[in-house]
């Protein structure tokens, strides 16, 4: 079996891809630079390091995991996934060879820069999510969404492109695992609870880490904390016992509701929700209603009318009679935005009414009384002009916190739904 000791500049893997220089590495292994020599190109290179003291039956059974896992992570394309070009085993031990992407992680980042604006790590969720969504749909489970699998590009022509790496690989070769005595290696700070308490992963827990990783980038630790022993860490994972947002003076603090309401819409709506983010005003979130909405306003067919000949016969503008008929189906552009008016009157004083206006996605990723502590700490909160268009339920306007007399001001979208009675509620609000 190759060691880490006999691998270095000019070691050639699988007599192919040569050793450049190394960029990255840890107790797991180490990531290198690579050529690779039959197609001219860069490459990354991971030599997966099997833990000390394995016995044989145990290291060949990793092996042939990793090579398993290795290649089905191959199949994943998605231009916020790092790709998987090959997996080979060289000396013994498996390697990945990987998409090059000149970058740091977002743990780098964190670490050198501290935590970043909203509007970055909106745009850092949302292209995680769009992977994440490809990747579920495939039917493969990342398993270790944390910031140090997240890659944010470098350099003028990547500036801003975030990628997802480790890919169905970190699971059986990863940083969190469970002893046969119980005790914990790694962290397990961007476990979901069920994952925690001994649970399969999922894509459900895909979508948790996620958003812990989100929160780590506005907040600067993990949900859960960073400190204590990972023991104590995994009960409170298990607990569910998170830590509130502890950043009161940025008038963005409350961003992380908003973006944790965001990726479980995401597994609500299977990504219709960052789609409708990513295009704005498109509707996409609303789509349903909308369609059944837009249908409406074309002229009803012949095929419509009753078929009943005697009296529509003798009526003379049997048009004009059935028109009214399918106007009240139409949500105007006035209709919209005197709901949302009215929806905004109410918060933040009255934030229970407020809370029986919304719609079931909304209360899906908020409780009442969730939803009301959010509010309340808010001194004022003032709605612009609402933009609307007819047939439409997707709306938006720019909405001003108050907050310590300070104020922050946002441009929101609204995605509305009409309720059992035909009243409209209020599904969703993004801020943009």
């Amino acid at each position: 079996m190759t060691t880490p000791a006999e691998v270095g500049p000019g070691y050639r893997v699988a007599g192919r891809y040569r050793l450049d220089s190394r960029i990255a590495g840890g107790g797991m292994g180490a990531v290198w630079l690579a050529t690779d020599e039959r197609l001219g190109r860069q490459v990354a290179v991971k030599q997966v390091v099997l833990p000390v003291g394995v016995s044989p039956e145990a290291a060949a059974e990793q092996r042939a995991r990793t090579m398993r896992e290795g290649r089905i992570a191959a199949r994943i394309t998605h231009p916020h996934a790092i790709s998987v070009y090959d997996v080979v085993d060289d000396g013994g031990s498996p390697w990945l060879v990987m998409e090059h992407l000149p970058s740091r992680s977002l743990a780098a980042v964190l670490s050198a820069d501290g935590v970043l604006p909203v509007q970055q790590v909106a745009q850092i969720g949302a292209q995680l999510a769009d992977a994440l969504v490809a990747t579920h749909a495939a039917g493969i489970v990342h398993r270790d969404v944390k910031p140090g699998n997240v890659l944010v590009g470098e350099g003028d022509r990547l500036e801003g492109l975030v990628k997802i790496t480790d890919f169905g690989i970190s699971h059986a070769t990863g940083d969190v695992r469970l002893t046969q005595t119980g005790m914990v290696t790694g962290t397990p700070a961007f476990l979901s609870p069920e994952v925690a308490r001994g649970e399969e992963p999922g894509a459900a827990g895909d979508v948790w880490s996620l958003g812990a990783t989100l929160f780590t980038a506005l907040e600067g630790d993990p949900p859960f904390g960073s400190s204590g022993n990972s023991l104590e860490q995994l009960y409170r994972v298990a607990a569910g016992q998170f830590d509130p947002p502890v950043r009161p003076a940025r008038r963005r603090s409350r961003t992380p509701l908003v973006l944790a309401a965001l990726v479980a819409v995401l597994v609500l709506a299977g990504g219709g929700t960052w789609l409708a983010l990513r295009d704005t005003g498109s509707g996409t979130a609303a789509a349903p209603t909308t369609t059944t909405a837009t249908t409406t306003t074309d002229a009803p067919p012949p095929a419509v009318a009753p078929p009943t000949t005697a009296e529509q016969t003798t009526s003379a503008p049997p048009t004009t009679t059935e028109a009214p008929t399918t106007e009240p189906d139409v949500v105007t552009a006035a209709e919209v935005s005197q709901f949302v008016t009215d929806y905004y009157a109410l918060l933040p004083d009255d934030p229970d009414s407020a809370y029986g206006l919304t719609g079931p996605t909304l209360q899906g990723v908020s409780s009442r009384g969730n939803y009301k502590s959010f509010w309340k700490r808010f001194d004022e909160v003032v709605l612009g002009p609402v933009s609307a268009t007819d047939g439409s339920l997707v709306a938006t306007a720019q909405v001003t916190f108050v907050e310590d007399d300070e104020e922050q001001v946002e441009q929101h979208q609204f995605t509305l739904v009409e309720g059992p009675d035909g009243t409209l509620l209020m599904d969703r609000d993004i801020p943009l």
